[in-house]
């Protein structure tokens, strides 16, 4: 693989609330964004609730 790692895929938990926020958040995201303002994190985690507690909702991290 050419000294690459595997990639891995995982459901999101409750402690990757804070990267999510992080990549959200993040200059060259929030520039191709509807709303180009940075996410508060209040807002976030009221968001972040709503999606992990929703049944037809699916968030997943892949990593290397």
């Amino acid at each position: 693989m050419g000294g690459r790692g595997r990639i891995t895929v995982r459901n999101v938990t409750p402690a990757d609330c804070r990267l999510l926020w992080d990549w959200a958040n993040d200059p060259d995201v929030r520039a191709y964004a509807f709303t180009p303002d940075p996410i508060p994190w209040e807002e976030h985690v009221a968001w972040f609730r709503r999606k992990t507690s929703d049944p037809r909702c699916a968030i997943y991290v892949f990593t290397d």
